[in-house]
């Protein structure tokens, strides 16, 4: 059965390193389907959908992402452009071009000038951090624009995002655990 949801965009999603995308762009069309196939043999193994389903899915943790998200004093647009940001951005260490999140399919409720606002109020808090040229990358001149062209987690953004995931798996199996007990844990 299909998904009535669409597939993200190309270009949405975090990038394949340049290795990689070179080496399958580099395949023929036999090869390409063949990889697609072992690729969702193997996205079945590491990521079985019934991780995704039923009572332990992940949709059955998102009352406690939200409790956790109220906690950390962040709107629901804010923790869903750093929980992008942390994964396109393989935890902070890489950047991203901002036109790729303000034309992208996260947060797909706010419009273009709302998105740019959150991420200038989550630089703000000191969630991100803000480039005009990539550092690493010499070679490209800088950019002299006054808009923030790239952009990559704080280490205190990355740190809120793994405090969030540390307490989002101690609520769940403290949670569990209660359910399993017939105890209430207050503290959760």
């Amino acid at each position: 059965m299909r998904s009535k949801y669409k597939t993200p965009p190309p270009g949405s999603t975090p990038p394949l390193n340049p290795e990689l995308n070179t080496l399958y762009n580099g395949l023929d069309e036999n090869n390409k389907a063949v990889f697609i196939k072992v690729f969702k043999f193997l996205w079945g193994c590491v990521c079985p959908l019934s991780r995704f389903i039923g009572f332990s899915g992940v949709l059955h943790s998102f009352w406690a992402v939200d409790l956790l998200r109220d906690q950390s004093g962040l709107t629901t647009s804010q923790l869903s452009l750093l929980t992008f940001i942390y994964q396109a951005t393989d935890k902070g260490k890489n950047y991203i071009l901002v036109k790729s999140i303000l034309a992208g399919p996260v947060v797909p409720h706010l419009a273009t000038i709302s998105k740019g606002q959150t991420i200038t109020n989550l630089r703000r808090l000191g969630y991100l951090t803000c480039a005009h040229h990539i550092p690493a990358t010499a070679t490209l001149p800088r950019s002299y624009s006054r808009h923030c062209l790239f952009i990559r987690l704080s280490p205190s953004g990355v740190r809120l995002i793994e405090d969030i995931e540390k307490d989002l798996h101690n609520i769940l199996m403290r949670t569990s655990l209660d359910e399993l007990t017939g105890t209430t844990n207050k503290k959760a």
